[in-house]
């Protein structure tokens, strides 16, 4: 599962439940799902009360709360260093090149192209 997959797109009530039993019982088993389902929720008398989650989720979700800008900083700094470093390509110079000298009929069926594709 994607990293804040869980976060973003998910409640409790969507997540794989496990019983406090087999938490005491079975808690290998419990964190690896967890471990491979991004979350578990944890049922007491088929009620869910608690959730296990990977540690960097919550620490995404306390900086979600707090407003904490720093980490998203870092993230994107790491994002863009990769993008720049893949526009020095003269690859990437050459596609440009060509946007560039591009008519605007041709940016709108390559831009419509595109979008099909997603």
């Amino acid at each position: 599962m994607k990293k804040n997959q869980t976060i973003a797109h998910r409640t409790s009530k969507d997540l794989i439940c496990q019983s406090a039993s087999a938490l005491k019982n079975s808690f290998g088993a419990v964190i690896k799902s967890a471990q491979t389902n991004g979350a578990v929720a944890i049922t007491r008398h088929k009620q869910r009360e608690f959730v296990i989650l990977p540690a960097s989720d919550y620490d995404d979700l306390v900086h979600q709360v707090n407003g904490d800008t720093e980490v998203d900083l870092k993230s994107l700094e790491a994002k863009f260093d990769v993008m720049f470093e893949q526009m020095q390509s003269p690859e990437y110079n050459e596609g440009m090149d060509k946007a560039y000298l591009a008519s605007s009929e041709e940016l709108g069926r390559s831009a419509v192209k595109q979008a099909l594709k997603k």
